[in-house]
């Protein structure tokens, strides 16, 4: 028998792409305290509180949202509010620098007139993160801060080549909040609606002065005053208050109607009164050019009713929260995972019931979809209650489940296995031996199909970051993402040995294929002409390293039988043109039964 000794020498290199593991909160999120934004041709800009400037850099790609409207009107007992303002419009561009606390913008917001972001409307200004590869792992959650009333509720990234989701997007709970149950200094049968109708069916009334006869309204896109905080009445997409002995509060809604709350227990029965809590107004009624102006919503939070606070073991819940947005762009998405925006559904209680929260919106804009993803922008079920007092056929009221959220997708149908539900939350109900099945379901939300992201002078130009080579040889293709944003591209192509003097291509090709082999490490960048908009790439980089020669090895002896004493001397001619080599030695041990 006789064994052989083999050695391997190599040359390592460094530079390997990876996709991003991404979960829990990925974005920042300010409040937008002032718009500098006087026309189309200016150069924007947005006021940041000072303790919010230091999440911020030159440079990083940004989304502006509006949440609601400035102002409503209030007239004849309802509230409308104007469809021609930014509430729910939303758009993506870049900080070009940072002076003080103003972050001033790498091109115009969007104009119409006069009108654009007002931070009455509650603006606020989320920092996107970009990867060139990222994956939501299985069993991981990916979601957004919660909505705090000025800021939060969204998931925004953008992704240049492929998003693998295997886990979950879900920012369900994180949009408009759902009121707080109130508890009443009232008594039996001072509580019921038929001892004051005129209280107990404001549709409207004061936080204080009402506090014993009306629940509060979920939020909304209106800011309402204290003076108007309680009753029947919506906050747009914000369910209404129950009013009486243990009604429930109405749902929120999305694009779809929340539900009515359920009637107050039947001890207080009588069919001259019979009230219930005004459903969020679904905001596709609201807003019909939702698809032209691309508005997305969070959902709006389900209202709450009231309970004595003599009857502990009756206490009502609160409203569920209404669900977030997320915002996708990215050149692929694969996977088996699921993005969800649903309003939540608030716990049973043994008194009245909260209204559900309103679906939020999900839109997604990718060039290629695979999988199996999963869509799901539910509204929240109404809040159900097992109280049945004492003397009453029919229990404490359930809430109103809350309305459907939006779904918008780029591409013209359905992708081939993707499954999407936008169904309203189910109402409340009591499951006491004295029901009360008062209350309504939400309604159905909407998909938008052929929806484009908005983009503020870029135009989703990415490329791969690096390449490694040795001296001598030839890149590999540098692929490009395929820009987004309206109109057909036009692409022009520089390089540079110092990343500082560039010198013009002659390529406009969406991609470029170096044809020369490489001496030294070079710098490449793709500018994307669209429209107006003009927009510079990364930089992609094509490091060369000093070609390796002479691995070659010599082994003496060549070879040795079992048995045999001695050492084995291995040489190499191992060279690196300008500068020493590094190699590292592996051996391996092979039996040979050939011979003996």
């Amino acid at each position: 028998m006789q064994a052989k000794v083999v050695f391997f020498a190599g040359f390592f290199l460094c530079g390997t792409l990876y996709a991003q593991s991404l979960s829990s909160v990925v974005n920042r999120y300010a409040q937008v305290v002032s718009v500098f934004a006087s026309n189309a041709a200016d150069v924007d800009s947005l006021e940041v509180l000072p303790a919010s400037v230091s999440l911020f850099s030159a440079g990083d790609t940004v989304m502006i949202y509006q949440a609601g409207v400035r102002s409503f009107s209030y007239l004849n007992n309802q509230i409308t509010v104007s469809a021609s303002g930014y509430a729910g419009r939303f758009e993506i561009t870049r900080i070009s620098k940072i002076t003080g606390n103003i972050l001033v913008l790498s091109s115009p917001l969007s104009h119409e007139g006069s009108v654009t972001y007002h931070p009455e409307g509650k603006v606020q200004v989320v920092r996107i993160p970009s990867y060139y590869d990222a994956t939501v792992p299985v069993n991981e959650v990916l979601t957004a801060l919660p909505w705090d009333g000025n800021k939060g509720g969204v998931v925004a990234l953008m992704v240049r080549h492929c998003f693998t989701l295997e886990g979950k997007i879900d920012v369900s709970g994180k949009g408009f909040r759902g009121a707080q149950p109130t508890a009443s200094s009232f008594f039996l049968p001072a509580i019921c609606v038929s001892s004051d109708s005129s209280k107990f069916a404001t549709r409207y009334g004061d936080y204080t002065l009402l506090s014993d006869y009306a629940g509060l309204k979920g939020e909304g896109i209106i800011v309402l005053p204290d003076s108007m905080k309680r009753g029947l009445g919506n906050a747009i997409n914000g369910g209404g208050g129950g009013s009486g002995y243990l009604s429930g509060g109405a749902g929120g809604s999305g694009v779809g109607d929340g539900g009515v709350g359920g009637n107050e227990a039947s001890i207080c029965y009588h069919t001259g009164y019979l009230i219930n809590a005004e459903r969020g107004k679904g905001l596709s009624s609201v807003f019909p050019d939702i698809a032209e102006k691309r508005r997305v919503f969070m959902g709006g939070g389900g209202g709450a009713g009231v309970y004595l606070s003599s009857q502990p073991s009756f206490l009502s819940s609160a409203g569920g929260n209404g669900g977030g947005l997320v915002i996708i762009m990215a050149g692929k998405i694969d996977g088996h995972g699921e993005i969800i925006g649903n309003g939540s559904a608030p716990a049973m209680v043994a008194g009245g019931g909260g209204g559900g929260g309103g679906a939020g919106s999900i839109v997604v804009e990718a060039n290629d979809y695979a999988g199996t993803i999963k869509i799901s922008a539910k509204g929240g079920e109404g809040g159900n209650s097992s109280g049945c007092p004492a003397g009453s056929g029919m229990g404490a009221g359930g809430g109103g489940g809350g309305g459907g959220g939006l779904v918008g997708l780029n591409a013209g149908a359905l992708p081939s296995g993707m499954t999407l539900n936008t169904a309203g939350g189910s109402f409340g109900r009591n499951f006491s031996s004295c029901s009360n099945n008062t209350a309504h379901s939400g309604n159905e939300g909407g998909v938008l199909y052929n929806l484009l992201i908005p983009l503020q002078g870029f135009c989703f130009n990415f490329l791969p970051d690096s390449q490694v080579i040795c001296a001598g040889d030839h890149a590999d293709t540098i692929r490009g993402s395929v820009p987004k944003g309206a109109g057909v591209p036009s692409y022009t192509w520089e390089w540079s040995t110092d990343g500082m003097t560039w010198n013009t291509l002659a390529s406009n090709t969406r991609d470029y294929c170096p044809s020369w082999a490489f001496v030294q490490t070079t710098f490449f960048r793709r500018i994307v002409n669209l429209g107006i908009f003009s927009d510079t790439s990364n930089i992609h980089v094509i490091k060369v390293y000093p070609a390796v020669a002479g691995n070659i090895l010599q082994a003496t002896p060549s070879k040795v039988c079992e048995d045999d004493g001695g050492s084995i001397g291995i040489k190499t001619a191992l060279s690196l043109s300008g500068g020493v080599p590094y190699a590292a030695w592996k051996s391996e041990w092979e039996n040979d039964f050939s011979g003996s």
